[in-house]
């Protein structure tokens, strides 16, 4: 049986398409059969697809029939998967209770040469835990984090991991396990409550405070965060290989608080969008001039589809001579199991480090690794002059900074 778990829109509400009285969740799952058949040799809009009436899944394990709207609604994608252009090297899944495997053909194989291929993808598990590396010593900008974690470092008025923290909260995320290092309690101090730091702001009648630091609080509530220590810093990889018996045998997320993204829809979300549809290693990744591709992970590119491409190969921290593209892997990743088993046979690579390209490399050949051009604004507070530069970006854009600080840049600049 071939059978795809999509989560149901929240757009599509039975309100708007039908009279039916009948209410589905956000979380609620449907369940579908899929069928595509190719004459021999074609591809694309040749294909046939036939897919069965979807059946609806509730959280709590019941299930049962959907109504027409549901039907009209879903009918659109299906018909999407006898569309899509075919790679180079076509991963057909097999399933069984017993077994899985990945068969690997060409154009020309026996696969899809067969008068009737069934495309099986197995249900992809929504990604619920992510990892957020913490441990690093932050010597660029020294003597500040002598004692004070960089990961606090303000943005504007809220520490740069908050950023993060309340991605992961918007992109649905249960639970989240900060590796640490030495001298970084300030980070368990500040998702913690304070019950003194209440009192005071509360016989003073600051309520306004009050509500800011509720806001903090509440993110605690949202989703539970485990904390774990890395003994050496030995890089990203490292890092992440450290959590690996609180991640289990599942996917996981990795953000790095250096990097704030913001927009309409959070950087995280959209890659957990990608990965619950290609069952895939998803990496962000934007362009970046020739003269920065040394600062990150590169790309190599295969096919492409709109913003999201196959990724062959990565180079870590390139020349501008030896990069591959311009595609640089930034700060979001969403990691198939098979990348955290890679870890484990992890050697040192570039700067003596464990690096989580070359783990992530390592699964390409037989797994599928796919970059995502993320939409949003980008904030990189790795170095002083980006820091200071996404302080001052962040502040013009607040109505009530905005109006004080544009006369005194203004007269910065004339003087």
């Amino acid at each position: 049986m071939t059978r795809r778990w999509v989560p149901l829109p929240q757009s599509l509400s039975p309100s708007r398409h039908s009279t039916s009285k009948k209410s589905l969740r956000p979380s609620t799952l449907v369940s579908f059969e899929v069928t595509v058949t190719c004459p021999p040799g074609s591809v694309g809009a040749k294909c046939r697809t036939f897919t069965s009436k979807p059946t609806v899944v509730d959280p709590g394990g019941s299930s049962r029939s959907t109504d027409r709207w549901l039907q009209s609604s879903i009918s659109p994608i299906i018909a999407g998967v006898a569309k899509m252009p075919r790679p180079p090297t076509w991963l057909v899944r097999r399933e069984s209770s017993t077994s899985r495997s990945r068969i690997p053909s060409t154009p020309g194989s026996s696969v899809l040469s067969s008068a009737t291929s069934t495309l099986s993808e197995m249900s992809v598990a929504p990604v619920r835990k992510a990892v957020f590396p913490a441990a690093g010593l932050g010597t660029r900008f020294l003597p500040v984090t002598k004692a004070q974690p960089k990961e606090m470092l303000p943005l504007v008025d809220k520490p740069t991991i908050q950023y993060g923290i309340e991605e992961a909260v918007a992109s649905g995320i249960e639970e989240v396990i900060m590796v640490t290092g030495g001298g970084k309690r300030a980070i368990v101090d500040h998702f913690d409550r304070s019950l003194e730091l209440e009192f005071y702001l509360r016989e003073r009648g600051k309520d306004d405070l009050l509500q800011v630091l509720h806001e903090v609080d509440q993110l605690s509530e949202k989703l539970d965060i485990t904390y774990i220590q890395q003994k050496q810093p030995l890089g990203l990889g490292h890092a992440v290989w450290t959590a690996r018996r609180l991640v289990g045998d599942e996917a996981c997320a990795v953000l790095l608080a250096d990097d704030v993204i913001l927009g309409p829809e959070p950087c995280l979300k959209q890659l957990l969008d990608v990965h619950l549809l290609e069952g895939a290693t998803v990496l962000a990744a934007r362009r970046v001039p020739p003269d920065q591709v040394n600062r990150y992970g590169v790309i190599a590119t295969g096919s492409s589809s709109g913003r999201v491409h196959e990724v062959v190969d990565l180079v870590e921290k390139p020349s501008a001579s030896e990069a591959p593209s311009d595609l640089a892997i930034l700060g979001r990743y969403v990691l198939a199991k098979d990348v955290i088993k890679a870890l484990d046979r992890a050697e040192p690579g570039a700067g003596g480090e464990i690096q989580l390209t070359d783990a992530i490399r390592r699964t390409i050949a037989n797994g599928k690794v796919v970059a995502l051009e993320f939409e949003g604004d980008y904030y990189d507070t790795g170095e002083i002059p980006a820091y200071l530069r996404a302080n001052i970006s962040l502040a013009l854009k607040r109505d009530d900074l905005r109006e004080q600080l544009l006369p005194f840049l203004r007269s910065l600049l004339d003087g």
